[in-house]
Formats: C-alpha cells, sequence, structure tokens
C-alpha cells in the first residue's frame, strides 16, 4: 500500500505523513488510501518558520541516530521538533483514525523543481482525494 525511503516520485505519487511513527512514506496512489490534508497559511513568523521536506527528512535521521544510541526515545521524538500547526494536525487525524496526513509544506520536495511542478499540477487532486481536510487559520482564535 505504501512504503517508506527516498525515492523518485512520478506524477501519480505523493508524499505522506505517517501520523503513528513521524516516517514519510511515499504513495503511488492517493485515492487508495485514507489521508488527512491541511490547508493552512504558510507562517512568516521567523519564530515559528514552516516545516520544509528536507527539515523533517534531517529530524528523522537525528532521531533514528538517538535511538540507535538510546532506544527509549519517545515515539513521538519526530513531531515534538515538528511545529505546532503540523502536530496538532496529526493528532487530529489519529483522533479521527487516519494514519497519513499530507501538508504541502513537509510533504513537497521543493529542492526537485520537476517534483515542485508535478505536486503542483497535483495539488487539487489531492486535496479532492483526501479522507478529509483540515483547516488551520492562524488569525482565528479558538
Amino acid at each position: 500500500m505504501y512504503y517508506s525511503g527516498l525515492i523518485r516520485l512520478s506524477r501519480r505519487d505523493m508524499w505522506l505523513l505517517n501520523t503513528e511513527n513521524d516516517e514519510l512514506v511515499s504513495v503511488n496512489n492517493p485515492r487508495s488510501v485514507r489521508y488527512a490534508a491541511l490547508s493552512h497559511m504558510w507562517s512568516k513568523d521567523p519564530l515559528v518558520p514552516e516545516l520544509s521536506f528536507h527539515d523533517l527528512r534531517r529530524i528523522q535521521e537525528q532521531v533514528r541516530a538517538a535511538r540507535e544510541k538510546d532506544p527509549t526515545v519517545p515515539e513521538d521524538a519526530v513531531l515534538a521538533r515538528a511545529s505546532p500547526k503540523i502536530c496538532s494536525a496529526c493528532a487530529y487525524a489519529r483522533d479521527d483514525g487516519i494514519g497519513l496526513l499530507w501538508a504541502d509544506t513537509c510533504c513537497i520536495d521543493k529542492s526537485s523543481s520537476a517534483e515542485l511542478g508535478e505536486a503542483i499540477n497535483s495539488m487539487y487532486s489531492w486535496y479532492s482525494s483526501s479522507t478529509v481536510c483540515y483547516v488551520f487559520l492562524h488569525d482565528v482564535d479558538g
């Protein structure tokens, strides 16, 4: 159904964040899995930067290395270092029984212009194929 690891994405593939173990996984047919999507404004606050694909990969590698030294590193160690927005979206998805999340900030490899172009062209399909779409309104109080 889905698999992890760095691979070249084709037009139908997308990266999703596993809300249970914080791993990025590649899904070759988004319509075949249940996932949540996050619709949001990107933060302009330098104190709360957006988590990029490469930031997430770097954090995942650091946590893996820490776990090799200390197996008691908690399951949510990656998300603990992510933005509150991503953490909250993952928590909402888990509460709704959805194990995967798509957020454009951390699920698109923007270093590859080809992948970025394919992702931009696929975004409507990805939002419409999601099981649920969470909307984060940074300027609205709870």
